[in-house]
């Protein structure tokens, strides 16, 4: 999920708002609202449906494949997920 995240916000942006999330909070406690808002701030990305795609949201994504043959070889392949 990580990973994802640095990706969603940028590499630049994920670690500046680490830098401040540790400064504002450290020694306390802190809530994933914190974390997200100082990303927020320095990616100037909306959080809030990033977290529940990512975060909030319970299950596994069905995958499908969809093939397009040619001569009775693949000659599309695409892969959907929902």
């Amino acid at each position: 999920v990580l990973k994802q995240l640095v990706a969603y916000v940028g590499q630049d942006a994920f670690l500046e708002g680490a830098r401040r999330y540790f400064k504002r909070h450290a020694y306390g406690n802190t809530t994933l609202g914190d974390l997200l808002s100082a990303l927020a701030e320095t990616s100037g990305r909306d959080m809030t449906s990033w977290a529940a795609a990512w975060l909030q949201t319970a299950g596994v994504n069905t995958l499908t494949p969809e093939l397009t043959l040619s001569e009775g070889k693949i000659a599309e392949l695409a892969v959907r997920q929902e």
